[in-house]
């Protein structure tokens, strides 16, 4: 069997609307504690990797490059929180994390 080849994203300026934290939402969590681990990778969400959370329903923290990639993996359909399956976006959704993690890497540490 053959795996269609995914499309690709191009990066772009994403408004963080697509992407929380940007604009604080009203479901938003409290910082993840010690411990606490991404669905996603399973990897510690208190690794100093940015992050977000699902701005739908659950609220729960993903890092942010494990989004992408879900995202990316799941196109074109729309990805979907891993944790309580509420619709979390598409291509905007990509296009934010790509320019999160630009926007992080270019920081100075």
């Amino acid at each position: 069997e053959r795996r269609q080849q995914q499309p690709v994203v191009p990066v772009v300026e994403a408004p963080d609307e697509a992407l929380c934290p940007g604009p604080r939402a009203q479901n938003a969590p409290q910082p993840p504690l010690d411990g606490e681990d991404c669905p996603i990778c399973m990897d510690s969400l208190t690794d100093g990797a940015p992050l977000t959370y699902c701005p739908k329903t659950c609220g729960n923290w993903v890092h942010v490059r494990c989004l992408k990639e879900y995202a990316e993996h799941t196109a074109p359909r729309e990805a979907k929180c891993p944790l309580c399956r509420d619709a979390w976006g598409g291509v905007e959704l990509i296009q934010a994390c790509k320019a999160r993690l630009r926007r992080e890497a270019a920081q100075p540490m």
